[in-house]
């Protein structure tokens, strides 16, 4: 994609890791408390853009399991794209959220070995709280099935990315 884009909005995050997750004071350098992260973390689009197709009020998550320090790379990642998006736009995020769209999020390009898939679904995310359902089932090959029923972060703030 070529095309300048934008998202504004909160993110709410959570893994596995003991009480503070080692990858933010360490800049993705530490290990993970258990040896492999396993984590997800959800995007509300307040305002957001890709050209002149408009990314408001979209919701977004995604699942992770990283097995080692998160600099190192090797992610697996499954994408949740809400179902409400239309085609350029659910288009437009895989761009942004892979990397290839360059900007902030270029990085995940690199770091990203092995893509589980994208799934259309209906996600809701308040300020309160952050939910996401789905049945679908995506194979990590460091952790075997994971299976999303609903998930609860304990972090968020708003975030600009471009």
């Amino acid at each position: 994609m070529t095309l300048p884009w934008k998202l504004a909005g909160d993110i709410v995050l959570s893994c596995n890791c003991e009480v503070f997750c080692p990858c933010v004071v360490s800049l993705g350098k530490s290990a993970p408390s258990h040896g492999i992260c396993h984590t997800w973390w959800a995007l509300k689009i307040d305002e957001g853009h890709a050209g002149d197709e408009p990314l408001n009020g979209l919701n977004v998550a995604v699942l992770m399991d990283i097995p080692g320090p998160l600099a190192e790379g090797k992610w697996s990642v499954g994408l949740y794209i809400d179902e409400r998006a239309s085609e350029p736009a659910r288009a437009a995020l895989l761009e942004i959220l892979s990397g290839s769209a360059g900007g902030t999020t270029a990085w995940f390009s690199i770091m990203i070995a092995e893509n589980l898939g994208t799934r259309y679904v209906p996600i809701q995310i308040g300020r309160h709280r952050s939910e996401f359902r789905s049945l679908q089932r995506f194979r990590s090959r460091h952790s075997g099935p994971l299976y999303v029923l609903s998930a609860r972060g304990h972090c968020g703030f708003r975030r600009h990315w471009s």
